[in-house]
């Protein structure tokens, strides 16, 4: 009796492409659009280069004032740092000239002025950040398929822009039922085919198998991942079927008849003996043999 492995033999199954990447990218800042070309849908970029771009103006004049308050501060802390030195050097030269309570106000002043600073350094690197969030880059080398907004109108932070997918590779999840599920080592040659091509054979492999089934369907959703084929563009959303050869029945060389899988109940063990066996028919004689 052959294993189940040969039941995947000759069955197709259904699933729809999608990209390994896809995004939809926003801003996270607020502002006016100057910087988006109205036909952008279908125009490829490339890693960290420029999609779209807000006015910068506010966030310039931001930082411009961050920046400013903070070399007020940073001097204003150079001052405290002097007055607290002198103010030592006074108390420890002549004691009645000043007091300690007069050296630890000077002391608390430097304290003071030096928290200033770092809190305006976190306000600079605040503004600086949102300066650099005007600008809106490719994540991964992509394609833009569809666009949200138009150039010039007002968007809000985290309002979709344009979505952006990578299709130099294209993945299909397909469901295989939980009683064939575990003869998926027994294939190979998998290779899938797209309605909108029927006659393109795409080659794929498995890129992940799902550790749970449906509680619905009772099946395992397997993804494959495959190359875009050459001559042909696969879009994610193209319907296919995919297949492949069952290798249950062939030896690691392709030899087919050197190997075949048997359930794990037709297999024995004599007691005191460390192999296995199973019975062999002879359709000659009628007999078997271990």
């Amino acid at each position: 009796q052959v294993a189940a492995a040969g039941q995947l033999l000759g069955r197709s199954f259904s699933g729809r492409a999608t990209a390994t990447q896809e995004v939809d990218l926003s801003f996270r800042v607020s502002g006016p659009l100057i910087v988006l070309a109205n036909d952008i849908v279908g125009q490829e970029f490339e890693q960290g280069e420029r999609v779209a771009r807000l006015d910068p103006r506010d966030y310039e004049v931001e930082l411009e004032n961050a920046q400013g308050q903070l070399a007020r501060a940073e001097a204003a802390l150079e001052r405290a740092r002097n007055d607290y030195q002198r103010e030592q050097r006074i108390f420890a030269e002549d004691a009645g000239a000043t007091s300690q309570a007069a050296v630890e106000r000077k002391l608390a002043g430097r304290d003071t002025a030096a928290a200033d600073v770092k809190a305006l350094k976190a306000t600079v690197a605040a503004a600086t950040d949102r300066l650099a969030y005007t600008t809106m880059e490719a994540p991964f080398k992509g394609t833009v398929v569809s666009q949200s907004v138009q150039n010039f109108e007002h968007v809000n932070a985290k309002q979709p822009i344009v979505r952006m997918v990578d299709d130099s590779r294209v993945e299909m999840v397909v469901n295989i039922p939980e009683n064939l599920i575990s003869n998926l080592n027994y294939i190979s040659n998998i290779r899938v085919h797209f309605d909108a091509f029927p006659d393109v054979e795409v080659p794929a492999t498995v890129k992940e198998v799902g550790k749970e089934a449906s509680k619905t369907t009772r099946t395992y959703p397997v993804t494959l991942i495959m190359e875009q084929p050459q001559g042909t563009r696969i879009l994610p959303g193209m319907a296919g079927r995919a297949t492949a050869d069952n290798t249950a029945g062939t030896d690691s060389g392709g030899a087919a008849g050197k190997a075949i899988v048997v359930p794990i109940t037709a297999i024995f063990s004599p007691q005191q003996n460390d192999q296995s066996f199973v019975w062999v028919g002879d359709a000659k004689t009628g007999s078997v043999s271990r």
